[in-house]
């Protein structure tokens, strides 16, 4: 997948949880939200379960944030 393509597909994966995706010089991108903390993905993941694992991130933070 193109990187313009993952872009995408992270944006619209951090909209349904709630976050922003901060574009980085690094080819990383940083998904934010007020008050939580921030995660760091990778723009040009190298391996076909990159979406998977940035999701599994997402789950894992809102259940953090939760208790």
């Amino acid at each position: 997948m193109s990187r313009s393509g993952t872009v995408k597909e992270i944006k619209k994966l951090a909209k349904q949880y709630g976050y922003d995706l901060e574009l980085r010089k690094s080819g990383h991108g940083r998904l934010t939200r007020p008050g939580w903390n921030f995660i760091t993905v990778s723009l040009t993941p190298s391996d076909s379960h990159a979406m998977k694992n940035t999701e599994a991130q997402l789950k894992r933070n809102q259940r953090k944030q939760a208790r």
